[in-house]
């Protein structure tokens, strides 16, 4: 049974502020047709001249061999491995490796913002045109994530494969910040 403590916080969780000089993620409106071949390349879709939607992207991840063969690491455990040496900062990972061309390096976001849980990773200049525009940009990151997230760290057996992570942008455009929410 969950305690009055137990309730608040997962309330506060769930209502999380931005830390200064962050804001949360743009989450609304529909993504570009840059951003849809950036997630289809990253899922491994091959481009044989077909129109491809998000959806079909989509449909294609359900497959976790698949993410798993396309990313190229055998297990990731949690947050911290995902965003470790073991994960995105994995040197010999074709995925990771591809990825590395955005994030740059990552560590505690309580290192650098008291009271704030999570990790911090410094991203390349320049990723808000990744997608062609902010909002589309951190979408893919978002979803890409997201993705292996629930694929590695939830697992085949997960309740659920939509469970989200909550992301701050830095309004000077060089950090974001995932945690668990």
């Amino acid at each position: 049974m969950k305690t009055l403590r137990d309730f608040l916080l997962a309330e506060a969780k769930e209502k999380r502020q931005a830390p200064e000089g962050y804001e949360k993620a743009k989450t609304q409106g529909g993504i570009t047709k840059d951003a849809v071949r950036i997630l289809q390349t990253l899922s491994g879709i091959d481009d044989d001249g077909e129109k491809v939607s998000f959806a079909d992207i989509k449909n294609n991840l359900l497959e976790p061999k698949i993410i798993k063969d396309n990313f190229g690491v055998a297990s990731i455990a949690s947050l911290k491995e995902l965003f470790g040496k073991s994960g995105i900062f994995s040197s010999s990972a074709e995925g990771a490796i591809r990825m590395q061309e955005i994030f740059l390096q990552s560590d505690l976001a309580s290192k650098h913002i008291r009271g704030e849980g999570g990790w911090r990773i410094k991203l390349k200049e320049g990723w808000p045109g990744l997608a062609r525009t902010e909002a589309s940009s951190q979408k893919v990151i978002m979803f890409w994530v997201n993705t292996l997230y629930n694929v590695y760290v939830l697992g085949t057996g997960s309740k659920s494969k939509q469970e989200k992570l909550i992301y701050f942008f830095s309004e000077d455009k060089r950090y974001m910040i995932v945690d668990e929410k």
